[in-house]
């Protein structure tokens, strides 16, 4: 049976969100803390054929140590569990990694998506596995399962479609393919922008979370003052489910952008959100579950933190 959650964000939270921006950034746990500069171990930025090269995604270890992928060196960066870096490996030229995804034992996998590659580390070597008859644009997420399958997720008109591989004989083979965005613990989302007259987004959203067998658990309708452009799953914790939102309050060029993270209860009631930083480089998937943390990469423009999130009451 579809249990209905409904509920509404205000524009409370933006007529203060220079304040509630900072505080939430104060209150959040920093993990690991990576200067942006000109030195040979410092992370920097680089524009490349109109983007923005840089810190471009991150993948957590079970030991909560995480890897960092760094287009504009084209490396891997790697960090344990107190957030000291212990190593680092050039990727190869040849390759353009623009996602990277550690499975449930603890290996590191690589998307090139513009040659269609999945890669295996191995003794900081790569072994490639080529996917054939998928042409993977617009591409929104790269992941590995639970159940140790890797998958890719593109964009499509009904809220995205994820494919399953097995990697076997340096192929990268299709094995399904779920309709929806698949994620790490095998939910299945979807979500659908409701448009208003003569604008390209809106004010609602709904969004659908499966099981991995495509049996519907839970439906929210995701309501706002302001410009809803997207909204993403991120999990669920003590019976409440974690959703993130991109808003804006103008539907202009000039608007201003805001992020929030929010605990919802079964009930439909907010319980709590975090508002997450104005950051220099916007990267997709910039805050993902693992355990009981919620971990954000906040790409700033002098200093690349990876971050715990705090979370506020919604009462507060």
């Amino acid at each position: 049976m579809k249990k209905i959650i409904c509920f509404l964000l205000t524009l409370t939270f933006f007529a203060c969100s220079a304040c509630s921006n900072s505080k939430q950034k104060a209150a959040n746990e920093a993990v690991s803390s990576i200067k942006v500069g000109s030195g040979p171990e410092d992370l920097n930025y680089m524009e490349r054929s109109g983007a923005l090269l840089g810190p471009e995604c991150f993948s957590i270890k079970s030991d909560g140590g995480f890897y960092l992928l760094d287009t504009a060196k084209n490396r891997i960066l790697s960090f344990d569990s107190s957030g000291k870096k212990d190593d680092s490996f050039k990727l190869p030229d040849d390759l353009s990694v623009v996602k990277i995804s550690v499975g449930p034992d603890d290996r590191l996998y690589v998307l090139d998506a513009s040659k269609g590659i999945i890669g295996t580390v191995e003794s900081e070597n790569i072994i490639r596995y080529q996917i054939s008859s998928l042409m993977i644009e617009p591409l929104i997420d790269f992941g590995i399962t639970k159940s140790n399958i890797p998958y890719i997720v593109l964009a499509d008109q009904e809220g995205g479609q994820s494919y399953l591989f097995k990697l076997e004989n340096q192929s990268a083979n299709i094995i399904e393919i779920k309709k929806g965005r698949l994620t790490p613990e095998e939910k299945i989302y979807k979500t659908l922008l409701i448009k208003e007259k003569g604008y390209e987004i809106g004010h609602a959203c709904i969004m659908q979370i499966y099981d991995f067998n495509n049996k519907l658990e839970n439906e929210l309708l995701i309501e706002s003052e302001n410009w809803l452009v997207g909204a993403s799953y991120l999990g669920e914790e003590d019976d409440q489910i974690i959703v993130q939102t991109h808003e804006t309050d103008s539907d202009t060029d000039k608007a201003n952008y805001n992020d929030l993270v929010k605990k919802i209860n079964k009930d439909g009631k907010i319980a709590e959100i975090s508002i997450l930083p104005q950051k220099y480089k916007y990267i997709s998937n910039d805050t993902v579950q693992k355990g009981s943390s919620l971990y954000h990469l906040n790409t700033g423009e002098h200093e690349v933190t990876l971050e715990k999130l705090n979370f506020v009451s919604a009462d507060s």
